[in-house]
């Protein structure tokens, strides 16, 4: 009997070991799931971080990262189209203020920026779209670049 009541406690032992094991895991599982939903986080204010100190390459890196941890985040693609339009790649800049308000339509310095990238590749009536749009959201546009968008384009409006 008593040999009998021994094998069950092993039995019972080594399932509780097991169980334990299996409870240590799975907490594992669900910390690493949680850090590695929040690390985009981190890298988008990395990147932030970069293009504010003028590293846009550093910068872009960064918000790739976030963007392909959360792809629906709108700023990252705001952000990392400011950094290409300051790199003078106003195409790719485009491209992400156009992503940036697919997701998020209330972003309105994306309408701005968008505005600035298009003037400077000479899309008048795109930038005047954009600017009317970031105006109707009571968004102060800058006077120098209405001047400038004025003049190059011979409109007032």
């Amino acid at each position: 009997m008593l040999g009998l009541a021994l094998v069950a406690f092993k039995e019972w032992h080594d399932l509780m070991k097991k169980l334990k094991i299996a409870i240590l895991v799975i907490f594992l599982v669900i910390v690493a799931w949680i850090a590695f939903r929040y690390v985009w986080v981190s890298y988008y204010n990395r990147g932030s971080n970069y293009m504010a100190s003028g590293e846009y390459d550093k910068a872009i890196l960064c918000f790739d990262k976030s963007i392909k941890i959360k792809p629906k985040f709108a700023p990252a693609y705001c952000n990392r189209g400011t950094c290409y339009y300051e790199k003078n790649e106003y195409e790719q800049a485009i491209e992400d203020f156009t992503k940036a308000l697919d997701l998020n339509p209330e972003l309105v310095e994306a309408y701005y920026n968008r505005a600035t990238a298009c003037y400077q590749k000479k899309e008048y009536d795109k930038a005047w779209e954009d600017v009317h749009k970031a105006q109707s959201m009571d968004y102060q546009i800058p006077p120098d670049f209405l001047e400038a968008l004025r003049d190059a384009s011979g409109r007032e409006r």
